[in-house]
């Protein structure tokens, strides 16, 4: 009879999430994580944390954005054992034991909360020495910028970090958050940027031979996420396959690109192919979280802001939006 019930249980989540799949959608790790940020925006959070579950049978440990959002979404639904899982994972990821203090759900299980607190205080699995490699990086590109050294110098600087960060990959391989580990932001509600975040940027912007390789195969292994990799990407000539930012703000105004249906569907083939969710439904999440500044999730929901921009240059290539209301594509 156990054995029954636990399978029913099973199926009820599985069928419970399937039905947020698009007709035809595979399940899959990006599928389901998507699936499960449309459920939060909807507020369905039974059927997000169906969706979570399903996403972590794909990839485990997922992003620590992900785990973030799904110990929320476990919380809200008083699910303690969804709850530690993902605080299990972000603890091994090197995630403050200080932000889960606030969570008076964690301590109806004294064993497990000071499993967790042992957990965070031993050595992290995080490669401590590739992080601070990083962080130097960092800080020499930071400092040559703020003390407004000249487009050579910071050329100079560019081109070393690069050489540095192949080199650290081949013997590493990509900094990964499983590989170098997560910090908390300083008011503990959220995740600090990864070190390579602004160096791969400039590497993008540069356009120095090998970057766009070294991204895809970061993209193809897991270690760098579809938000991201675009959002990087955009700066190797790639904004248009992929639109990562698809809401821009001008004046104030809020428009959408121009774009035909071919147009569209040719993006959100580009989208799919990579694990990133249509454009509508990438649309709904940045008004969702435009309206909801506080929702507490981790949604990847960019905005643009465009300066001094014509009203001829608007009308060709901008379609102005009601943001209290749906986006359509005609």
């Amino acid at each position: 009879m156990k054995i029954w019930k636990t399978l029913l249980f099973v199926m009820a989540v599985s069928f419970s999430c399937h039905r947020y799949l698009e007709p035809g959608e595979k399940g899959s790790y990006y599928a389901y994580i998507n699936r499960a940020e449309m459920a939060i925006i909807k507020n369905g959070l039974s059927d997000a944390l169906a969706c979570y579950r399903n996403a972590f049978r794909y990839k485990v440990p997922g992003f620590a954005a992900d785990h973030y959002n799904a110990f929320k979404v476990a919380v809200l639904e008083n699910d303690i054992r969804f709850a530690y899982f993902n605080a299990t994972h972000l603890v091994r990821m090197g995630f403050c034991i200080d932000f889960f203090e606030s969570y008076p759900l964690l301590k109806e299980a004294p064993e497990q909360w000071q499993g967790l607190i042992a957990l965070s205080q031993q050595a992290q699995h995080a490669d401590r020495l590739y992080r601070n490699a990083l962080d130097g990086m960092m800080n020499d590109d930071q400092s040559a910028r703020l003390e407004g050294k000249s487009h050579p110098e910071i050329n100079k600087v560019d081109s070393l970090n690069y050489l540095k960060f192949r080199k650290l990959i081949e013997q590493n391989g990509f900094p990964a958050e499983s590989v170098i580990g997560i910090e908390c932001t300083e008011n503990m509600k959220g995740i600090q940027p990864q070190p390579y975040d602004i160096l791969l940027t400039h590497f993008a912007q540069r356009r120095f031979s090998g970057v766009d390789s070294l991204m895809d195969e970061a993209l193809k292994q897991q270690a760098l996420d579809p938000y991201n990799y675009v959002r990087i990407g955009a700066a190797l000539g790639r904004k248009k396959r992929f639109l990562p930012s698809p809401i821009v703000k001008i004046g104030d105004g809020y428009y959408r690109g121009k774009i035909s249906l071919a147009e569209l569907a040719e993006i959100n083939a580009n989208r799919k192919s990579i694990g990133l969710p249509s454009l509508e439904d990438h649309i709904e999440k940045i008004l969702y979280r435009f309206m909801n500044p506080d929702n507490g999730f981790r949604l990847f929901t960019p905005m643009d802001v465009i300066f001094d921009l014509s009203e001829e240059m608007v009308d060709a290539h901008f379609v102005k939006i009601d943001i209290n209301k749906p986006v359509t594509f005609q």
